[in-house]
């Protein structure tokens, strides 16, 4: 029997409608169903989801269904990749590029889920922090982007980039992202940066509005350790647009790509269908 960690997140699915559905379509083809919780929860009916504790929730399982939107799907996949576990994700919020399935899909589940499915991997950051050479921290897996921007005030901040020893630029701005490829349609995009196929184990360096004609993305080899250092004491340093921290002058944010990467459970259709279905209407 397959077991399959439920991920989901109750305000991208109000009243647990789809995880719900999600859940009895698993259990009816026979999976062992578990999730996050130390109760069961009554909103999701069926008693034989079984409730578990964080520490024990990743033993043994053979794959994480998530359920919610692009943040969601961000804070499960660092896990999953941790634990080995790949991952089919049905989005429920706005865009969801990196979900494989809508919510009208939910009849894909299972066969996905039954079936040998091929599996992409996806490469992940691995990021450090560095003050005056001890370490903030290290090692954080990072699915879409690193961003270094302006924590308050006006006016612009300094950055440095470097590729390996080299120095590549100084920029005055609002701040750099570094992205993976996955992370390309997201923050990345927005600043100018290049739309990368996903499947490319590649870091792309994007300046956010530098005060420069010369500014523009890099795209840097998987083999490349890249390095932002800030020079303004009002900086932050966020990750997944989602953990900040706050940054002091000369702080040094090293970037790699991590040996640990996220397993994603493929579903038809090439990166050019993905993109424009996706996109089309932003």
């Amino acid at each position: 029997m397959k077991t399959v960690v439920l991920h989901y997140n109750a305000d991208r699915d109000p009243g647990l409608a789809v995880t719900a559905k999600a859940a009895e379509l698993l259990l009816s083809a026979g999976f062992c169903v578990t999730a996050r919780m130390a109760t069961p929860d009554p909103r999701m009916i069926d008693p034989r989801i079984v409730p578990k504790t964080a520490e024990a929730l990743y033993q043994n399982a053979d794959a994480m269904l998530v359920i919610g939107g692009d943040g969601t799907i961000l804070r499960a996949a660092s896990v999953a990749a941790l634990h080995g576990i790949p991952i089919l994700a049905v989005n429920t919020g706005r865009l969801g590029y990196i979900a494989q399935l809508e919510r009208q899909e939910l009849d894909q589940i299972v066969p996905l889920l039954q079936t040998e499915s091929p599996i992409q991997k996806r490469a992940l950051l691995s990021v450090s922090l560095y003050r005056n050479a001890t370490p903030v921290f290290e090692d954080r897996l990072v699915v879409n982007d690193a961003v270094i921007t302006k924590n308050t005030g006006h006016g612009v901040i300094e950055t440095s980039l470097y590729c390996d020893s080299d120095l590549i630029c100084g920029y005055r701005g609002d701040g750099m992202i570094v992205s993976t490829a996955t992370g390309s349609t997201a923050y990345a995009m927005s600043a100018g940066g290049v739309v990368l196929d996903p499947s490319l184990s590649v870091m792309e360096a994007i300046p956010i509005c530098a005060h420069s004609l010369k500014a523009r993305p890099i795209v840097f080899d998987k083999d490349h350790v890249i390095t932002m250092t800030s020079h303004s004491p009002n900086a932050c340093l966020t990750l997944d647009g989602d953990e900040t921290t706050l940054l002091t002058q000369e702080d040094r944010t090293v970037i790699r790509i991590s040996p640990t990467p996220l397993s994603l459970i493929a579903t038809p259709g090439s990166f050019g269908r993905i993109l424009y279905r996706k996109m089309s209407d932003l």
